[in-house]
């Protein structure tokens, strides 16, 4: 069975590093990176390069469900994703697992500012609450990985131990 596993938390969750060494470790799944389509669409605003990357993530994951191919992804939010893939995913037989990466906001915050180096705090703290806020909580269904419990290595094992 071919299955799709889509990696989803608040920004500093753990979700990018997490995406690369899953990508690594798990040699038969296509990653379908919608951070990195946005990244590619500059100079197009933010509103743009959001719509076109969910767009494309989309009918990536779809023409990928019709070779039978298995999926990695990752989203700020996984709720809307499952239901943009259905009826495919019955259709074809697929297994959908979330993970839903946990960390508090006060990690989030600084691993973001780790990841922006330079970067004024006061408004990088603000804008990693907002989000935060936003995607703060698993959705029904999902498998929580709390990010701050266990280094990279073990949160990729303990992932791969439940699909």
């Amino acid at each position: 069975m071919a299955t799709i596993v889509q990696l989803h938390g608040p920004s500093g969750a753990g979700k990018s590093t997490l995406f690369e060494i899953l990508g690594n470790n798990l040699k038969d799944y296509c990653r379908v990176d919608r951070e990195n389509i946005k990244r590619n669409l500059k100079p197009l605003d933010k509103p743009e390069r959001r719509r076109i990357s969910k767009t494309a993530c989309v009918l990536m994951m779809h023409e990928l469900m019709e070779m039978n191919q298995n999926i990695l992804t990752m989203e700020f939010n996984a709720s809307n994703l499952k239901g943009k893939l259905e009826p495919t995913l019955s259709q074809k037989g697929y297994k959908f697992v979330s993970f839903y990466l946990q960390c508090p906001l006060q990690t989030c915050i600084e691993r973001v500012m780790q990841r922006k180096p330079g970067a004024d705090p006061q408004r990088t703290a603000e804008c990693t609450k907002a989000v935060y806020e936003n995607h703060r909580t698993p959705d029904q269904g999902d498998i929580v990985v709390n990010t701050a419990d266990m280094n990279p290595q073990q949160a990729a094992e303990f992932i791969i131990r439940h699909l």
